[in-house]
């Protein structure tokens, strides 16, 4: 943490990192490091062993980002260099900002954790007016948020939502859960409360229903708000079909570097990543698990039983260089969260068999050149997952 004078914001999150040579922060990408909302934190051990520090940094996060508090308009990240005591935007807001609907659900998840430990009411009307704002944002067809605001358009002086949603902010209903239980904590943040909970249910019950075709068992990425059907008018990152990407390099040859997919599946993961699968299914059975809600948890089952299904690899790393165990063990952890939800042992049976494919992955030699597993981030998500599993275990022997 940092003392007065300086920002309270702790070094942690997409767009920054700790150099453990150094002894200092740096950027992410090489840069001077940014502060960008991302759930992350230990957030029991930061309570437990510096209270006052974090209620600090929660409070903090609100003059970093938010940019116009009469409308609740933000960027998603900030620079780290101010003063959080003068209590005043460190942003001069500008309509190009992009204001991530996940960055909105953080935000909401600092200031009501320390409503919860302070019973500050500033920040229970912090939350509330970031919460009215998105609320207002929501489509009521299909439940789903813009993924963000910001404008596009030369003349557009507002931060407008986006006309659609990202299959990815079904975390975003999570955090919100998240929220609502933290406004929970104090009569004065019920019924608050309740309306976060309401928006994070729409949201996650919307990407279950539109965020996979079951005709190619892939991951929707774009969906559009009033519908629910799959968005392609524009190219994100990359595009869909290799007939997309030829019509673009006949416009501009630059787009020969852009790479084709047309979304993660439960075994294949887009070309730029690390590792193969998707989230949505651990983060599905997470909100199965929270909510006990029975179409989260038909939802979750019915994914559960297509990614049993699919053909898995059976080595530590794919021809394309990317690893396996890192979905392995997101998708045991789902097994836990659904057992959790059911009881049904067969959830039980699904994690043993996932977790033991993974580490047999992991006894084969690896390619020359390419690291050990476990020096690489995502090892501790895997490894928390088989000691997850064998506390269920245990408590299923007794």
């Amino acid at each position: 943490m940092l003392p007065a004078g300086q920002p309270g914001l702790v070094y942690v999150g997409m767009m920054s990192q700790f150099n453990v040579i150094t002894c200092a922060p740096e950027g992410t990408y090489g840069s001077a490091p940014e502060f960008k909302p991302f759930d992350i934190l230990p957030w029991d051990l930061l309570w437990d062993y510096g209270p006052q520090q974090t209620l600090r940094m929660c409070a903090a996060t609100y003059y970093a980002l938010i940019s116009r508090p009469e409308t609740m308009d933000f960027n998603r990240f900030a620079p780290f260099g101010f003063d959080d005591s003068a209590r005043k935007p460190a942003l001069k807001f500008n309509p190009r900002h992009v204001g991530f609907v996940y960055s909105a659900a953080m935000l909401m998840y600092y200031w009501s954790m320390h409503f919860a430990r302070s019973g500050d009411v500033e920040k229970l009307e912090w939350t509330q007016a970031m919460a009215r704002k998105w609320r207002k944002l929501q489509n009521a067809n299909t439940g789903l948020l813009p993924h963000f605001i910001g404008s596009v358009e030369a003349d557009d002086p507002d931060m407008s939502p986006r006309p659609y949603a990202n299959v990815q902010d079904d975390k975003t209903g999570v955090i919100l859960l998240k929220v609502a239980r933290e406004l929970a904590a104090r009569p004065e943040g019920s019924e608050l409360a309740a309306l976060v909970r309401q928006m994070g249910m729409d949201q996650l019950r919307g990407i279950a229903r539109y965020g996979y075709d079951p005709k190619d068992r892939r991951f929707v990425t774009w969906i559009w708000l009033d519908t629910g059907k799959e968005y392609t008018d524009a190219t994100f990152y990359m595009f869909r079909t290799q007939a997309d990407k030829d019509k673009a390099i006949e416009i501009d040859p630059q787009a020969e570097a852009a790479e084709v997919s047309a979304g993660a599946t439960f075994w294949r993961g887009f070309l730029h990543d690390y590792s193969v699968g998707s989230d949505r299914p651990g983060t599905l059975a997470e909100a199965a698990r929270m909510t006990n809600d029975p179409y989260l948890v038909e939802r979750a089952a019915y994914w559960a039983r297509e990614l049993m299904d699919e053909t898995r690899p059976d080595v530590a790393l794919t021809e394309a260089g990317q690893w396996t165990y890192p979905a392995y063990g997101s998708y045991a952890r789902a097994m836990l969260d659904l057992y959790a939800a059911t009881r049904e042992s067969e959830y039980l049976d699904h994690a043993k068999q996932l977790a033991d494919e993974a580490v047999d992955g992991l006894s084969h030699p690896l390619p020359d050149g390419q690291p050990e597993w476990w020096r690489l981030p995502f090892r501790s998500e895997f490894l928390g997952t088989l000691l997850a599993r064998e506390q269920v275990l245990r408590k299923v022997r007794k």
